[in-house]
């Protein structure tokens, strides 16, 4: 038997659906709704009574299951559309909820578990918390799936995101979590534990705590501020125009970006590296047209030196003779560049690289100058090329 709302259907008392039942208007349930077959939703249903699902429920894209009582699901609930949990609600799932491409899903409810059943958030579907959440077993947001903290989430065990993960709330992690996809942090991050960035990780907020921050690949774009223990950039870059509290160690599958094309990156802390360090020229302003890196403890050199051109909107910059750019400057200074990849220069112009150490231990400084190449014989200059570079290299003076 089909049942068919096409208007306005309020149930105050007990109705035990047996066959099938199309709310395609408005159905408010206040009393006791017994789903024992077949129950679609093309509307608006709003539950403050009691809907037990015994069999299939369907929320269909486009329409809205609003659940201000309490809601059970025994067997199998799909959400295409937008199923949403009230504060004071009650959802208890014993069975399968799927929650579909294109499907959301709105908890405003405390500690809102899932995991007496099945939960299937699949590609192309998003949760959105308002309320406080504990997860103390595994939690995994998998690959297109949107899971957005807008109140608290509080990771105690653990925590891996694959799809996109974006808090504007609070996040704590006491143990451990892993994103292998797209992590929008626009508020705080607790990290008390380890935080590990295998892909993107954009920072606009706050990250804070006493753990560790550790990137194998991907990209971390910090224009916020990052406070820990240690921040290690095995691979992948560290780029944006905010602030690192802590020391940063950059490996050789690692670099450093600082700005956002260009700009400034501030480390206070140590830093050291033996990956690459990235520099955009498109100006002669520090930290607006050129970009630098600010360290306020020791800067621990090595590794890559890459020089790139930059337009700012009115071509290419090409740097002239007497140009000059302070690309880093540290409390004080150990090591040199190993390796150099510079912008190239116009005819009769060279690179000269400065390592500007004031022993009174101020501010240490290293510092790019376009300087006049040195006239050698055509036969040497075929092995030299950039030789005045290189000579700058080990040229050391004092302010």
């Amino acid at each position: 038997m089909s049942n068919d709302n096409f208007g306005t259907l309020t149930n105050g008392g007990t109705l035990n659906n047996h066959g099938s039942l199309y709310n395609d208007n408005t159905l408010t349930n206040g009393g006791t709704l017994n789903n024992h077959r077949s129950l679609t939703n093309n509307g608006t249903l709003t539950n403050t009574g009691t809907l037990p699902n015994h069999d299939t429920m369907t929320n269909n894209f486009g329409s809205t299951l609003t659940n201000n009582g309490t809601l059970n699901n025994n067997n199998i609930l799909t959400n295409d559309g937008t199923l949403s949990f009230q504060s004071g609600s009650t959802f208890t799932n014993t069975g399968t909820l799927n929650n579909n491409n294109g499907g959301v899903i709105e908890s405003y409810i405390d500690d809102l578990y899932f995991n007496l059943g099945t939960t299937n958030h699949n590609e192309g579907s998003e949760f959105i918390n308002y309320a406080n959440m504990t997860n103390s077993g595994f939690l995994t947001n998998a690959s297109g799936v949107k899971l957005t903290n807008a109140r608290t989430l509080t990771n105690k065990l653990f925590l891996t995101n694959a799809g996109t993960l974006t808090n504007s709330g609070t996040l704590i992690n006491n143990l451990a979590l892993t994103n292998d996809g797209t992590l929008a942090n626009n508020s705080d991050l607790i990290n008390d534990g380890a935080l590990i960035n295998n892909n993107i990780l954009d920072n606009n907020g706050n990250i804070i705590g006493t753990g560790t921050f550790t990137q194998t690949a991907g990209a971390t774009i910090n224009n916020g501020s990052i406070t820990q223990s240690l921040i290690s950039i095995d691979g992948g870059t560290l780029g944006g125009s905010g602030m690192i509290n802590g020391d940063v160690n950059i490996g050789d599958l690692g670099s450093v970006n600082p700005g956002n094309s260009p700009g400034a990156l501030t480390i206070n802390g140590d830093f050291t590296s033996s990956g690459i360090f990235n520099v955009e020229i498109g100006g002669l302003l520090a930290g607006t047209e050129y970009d630098v890196l600010d360290v306020t403890g020791i800067a621990n050199l090595g590794g890559t030196l890459n020089v790139d051109f930059f337009d700012l909107g009115g071509g290419l910059f090409d740097a002239s003779l007497g140009n000059t750019f302070d690309i880093l400057s540290a409390e004080s200074m150990t090591g040199q560049f190993d390796l150099f990849t510079l912008a190239m220069l116009g005819n009769g112009l060279d690179w000269q690289l400065d390592y500007l150490i004031d022993f009174s231990g101020t501010t240490d400084i290293v510092r790019l100058s376009v300087v006049s190449a040195v006239p050698v014989p055509a036969s040497v200059w075929l092995f030299s090329s950039g030789l005045l570079g290189l000579i700058g290299v080990a040229r050391r003076k004092k302010t």
